[in-house]
């Protein structure tokens, strides 16, 4: 039997509001994904995104200055760091 270090699970409205103002990739259940910068985000999951592309299938479907993605069509939110997704 191994003891597994006392390790806290990270809250992912915390997460969402530590990321403020950086490049996020959302994914709607239908499977649409939207790629911009996450000005704000509420308890619901709610997001504003500001310089949004988005994508079908891989490819850019269109270009907005602002979006706003209702929290209960998002299937995952994806933060790109230096390295990538």
């Amino acid at each position: 039997m191994s003891i597994q270090p006392n390790i806290q699970p990270k809250k992912p409205l915390n997460v969402l509001q530590k990321m403020m103002q950086k490049e996020v990739v959302v994914r709607l259940k239908s499977n649409i994904e939207y790629r911009g910068i996450m000005v704000n985000s509420d308890i619901y999951m709610n997001m504003i995104l500001e310089n949004t592309e988005e994508f079908n299938n891989g490819q850019q479907a269109a270009s907005y200055g602002t979006v706003i993605i209702r929290g209960n069509n998002v299937l995952f939110v994806s933060f790109k760091n230096s390295s990538g997704i």
